[in-house]
């Protein structure tokens, strides 16, 4: 999966994806501060989670790209040139997503009981999912 983003917003979910209709099993990532990116991931409550420094500032309005790669046990997740990998514990293993995707927030019973910012101001392109490019144009609410 990959996104890249521009925003002026210093705490901002750029996307949240829950497991069908769970509230516990969820993976989302979010500007923590002007040069931090959170990732968590969480399994029926127990929360993995893993933040990345950027070089660059990441709400002064210039694009942003992250990147995740995904395997069994392992993740890595890049923002900008920097890159983590978040190791699964023991006898833990990640799901396939079959849940929404919400790219720019997330609505808020899903965020119940959470500090985080609900909405996101400024731009999205680029999204790509599977290996897709995905047309966010098509998703767009003409009446707003």
């Amino acid at each position: 999966m990959g996104i890249s983003f521009r925003t002026t917003a210093s705490k901002a979910v750029i996307f949240y994806q829950a497991h069908l209709d769970s509230t516990t099993t969820y993976f989302k990532a979010e500007i923590q501060s002007e040069k931090e990116v959170s990732f968590e991931y969480s399994l029926l409550g127990r929360r993995n989670r893993i933040s990345i420094s950027s070089g660059h500032c990441l709400n002064c309005g210039q694009w942003q790209h992250i990147w995740i790669e995904r395997a069994e046990y392992q993740m890595r997740v890049n923002i900008n040139q920097n890159s983590r990998i978040m190791y699964l514990g023991k006898n833990e293993k990640f799901i396939d997503f079959d849940g929404k995707l919400f790219v720019g927030g997330a609505p808020l019973e899903y965020l119940k009981g959470r500090k985080i910012t609900t909405g996101y101001i400024g731009c999205l392109r680029g999204l790509v999912f599977d290996s897709e490019v995905i047309d966010l144009h098509r998703y767009l609410d003409s009446k707003r």
